[in-house]
């Protein structure tokens, strides 16, 4: 299978992600030190609507029909009330959002609700990020606040059941540059919908917070994946292994946003529980990449070295192949480089790099490594 993060950043660097937590204090303390799937399972049951927490507030779900007021809410994080976008008070929409210009179209709250349409920009609906046809239009998966977002009904229509994916050569393109058509992504051949880059981390972090919120009830009844595309037999993994590797390489690409803290916040108020992946985004590797091997990649052994890196240079040593992908980030996540190995041995000078953790991410073909580096 295709890899495209391994476990990377642990307790290790968990202080450094705590700034961007808002939970009551002692919401992750039964979680704190596991790792893997005991890891996803401890946070299921602190966000579960069952009291398993020591008295903490646990999840309470509440009315699909309540969702179109907890969307409206100013510090939603639907509406567009951040810098970074247009600021203009209309929804904040995953699928018609412009972050590089003027947005083709704006849908006001609680006022262009779907309805009737037949093209972009006429109402926005609720999407659900997992298909509902998944899990049979069950609640409280239904009317989750985590996973369901307020979108243009036409896009939604445009996406169907179809899942994220990647594309390169798409059938149809929306007017905010979305895309659908067959996946490019190693693992799967389908068709399949890509959403603008500004928001991949956001779907990944709610897909994810799905797996762990509904893991012991994928297998109950009422659940189906009819073109198997997705969803795995395996409860504790949840999705497929080409949709991990998807969701897991969307979320370091993508950090966690202002946005993003504002709509955990809102979700928490709203049925008590919220999105660990966005309080604590450690935890995506922390589950995932335990469980996942990188034996394919080590067949080639390539290496980078000197680690903690104690010279002018990082070098790659990709043992004669050429062409050999690489991108380099910070312990945000933000990419700083990327590039292609030039000859057998490349260097790539850190004089400019601050000291601490950054994580290098090779890629050959349809096999991926990343490691961790050090700069003391």
């Amino acid at each position: 299978m295709s890899k495209h993060i391994l476990l990377t950043i642990l307790i290790l660097n968990f202080s450094l992600f705590n700034s961007y937590s808002q939970a009551p204090q002692g919401y992750y303390s039964s979680a704190q030190g596991l790792t893997g799937f005991q890891l996803k399972t401890a946070l299921k049951n602190i966000i579960d609507d069952i009291d398993d927490s020591g008295g903490l507030p646990f999840h309470t779900p509440q009315q699909y029909s309540d969702l179109w007021n907890a969307y409206a809410n100013t510090n939603s994080g639907f509406v567009d009330n951040y810098t970074n976008f247009d600021n203009d008070g209309f929804l904040l929409d995953i699928y018609s959002e412009n972050p590089n210009g003027i947005d083709p179209y704006n849908h006001s709250l609680l006022v262009d609700q779907c309805g009737n349409f037949n093209a972009e920009g006429v109402c926005y609906n609720r999407e659900h990020l997992l298909p509902q046809s998944l899990f049979n239009q069950q609640l409280p998966m239904r009317s989750d606040f985590h996973s369901t977002f307020p979108t243009d009904g036409q896009v939604n229509g445009y996406r169907g059941n179809l899942p994220y994916g990647e594309v390169s050569n798409p059938n149809l393109t929306t007017l905010n540059g979305s895309k659908r058509g067959p996946n490019v992504f190693p693992g799967y051949n389908g068709n399949v919908f890509e959403p603008l880059d500004e928001f991949k981390g956001d779907i990944a972090r709610a897909l994810l917070y799905f797996a762990v919120r509904y893991e012991d009830e994928i297998n109950t009844s009422g659940w189906a994946d009819a073109n198997d595309n997705i969803l795995n037999s395996d409860s504790n993994q949840f999705y497929d292994d080409w949709y991990i590797d998807l969701l897991l390489s969307w979320h370091i690409i993508d950090p966690v946003s202002q946005e993003e803290l504002d709509r955990n916040e809102n979700g928490f108020n709203f049925q008590n529980n919220r999105n660990p992946f966005i309080d604590n985004p450690t935890y995506v590797q922390a589950i995932w990449d335990e469980n996942f091997s990188a034996d394919e990649f080590q067949s080639l052994k390539i290496s980078v070295y000197p680690n903690p890196v104690r010279s002018q240079f990082l070098n790659i040593d990709s043992k004669g192949i050429s062409n050999l992908k690489f991108e380099v980030y910070n312990i945000f996540g933000q990419p700083i480089l990327k590039g292609i190995t030039s000859e057998s041995n490349h260097k790539i000078s850190v004089q400019q790099w601050l000291s601490g953790v950054y994580i290098i991410n090779l890629k050959y073909h349809n096999l991926n490594k990343t490691i961790k580096i050090i700069l003391p």
